[in-house]
């Protein structure tokens, strides 16, 4: 299942991690992110921790606190009950 995340600051190599899992994501640009959730994630009713990590820069001129190397806020997924 393809979902939509928006937000700011995604990067080129941000990820998506829902229930503590990396998914398989595709940043769209640097205010969407695309990603995608497996059957088996879907199975179970409930609402399930989802947050994007931002890698820590390449470019040593940007390690002095300017971005990257951190976790997003924590979002939730609601995953409905179906019979």
């Amino acid at each position: 299942m393809r979902r939509t995340l928006t937000g700011i600051n995604f990067v080129r190599r941000s990820t998506v991690e829902f229930k503590g899992k990396r998914v398989l994501t595709q940043v769209v640009s640097p205010t969407e992110l695309k990603f995608t959730l497996d059957a088996e994630s879907m199975k179970r009713a409930g609402r399930f921790d989802l947050v994007v990590i931002n890698p820590a820069p390449t470019d040593t001129f940007f390690t002095r606190g300017m971005w990257g190397n951190g976790t997003s806020n924590l979002a939730h997924v609601v995953v409905n009950y179906r019979y």
